[in-house]
């Protein structure tokens, strides 16, 4: 998954309509969110992405998987969950 393509892939697999827009847009996206919180600018829209992201990938993902997301191959939903609490922390 080291590539758009192999992202787009692996969105695909998952069910994702529109795989490679949708994974240009997750790439750029979290490059953005990533920026933004590191950098102090606009905080709060980046948390507020950034929580977006990670609801979208319990929703679409991890909701199903257990909780730890060390059970590979289905990676639960712990990690997804802590970062979506900081980042609704770091927004308000």
């Amino acid at each position: 998954v080291r590539s758009i393509d192999g992202t787009a892939e692996w969105f695909a697999s998952k069910g994702f309509r529109n795989a490679r827009l949708n994974a240009l847009g997750a790439s750029f996206g979290e490059l953005a969110i990533g920026a933004g919180l590191i950098a102090g600018f606009l905080t709060t829209p980046a948390a507020a992405g950034l929580a977006a992201m990670m609801a979208t990938a319990f929703g679409a993902i991890h909701r199903f998987a257990g909780f730890f997301v060390f059970a590979r191959p289905d990676e639960g939903w712990e990690y997804v969950a802590t970062i979506t609490v900081g980042a609704v922390v770091i927004g308000l």
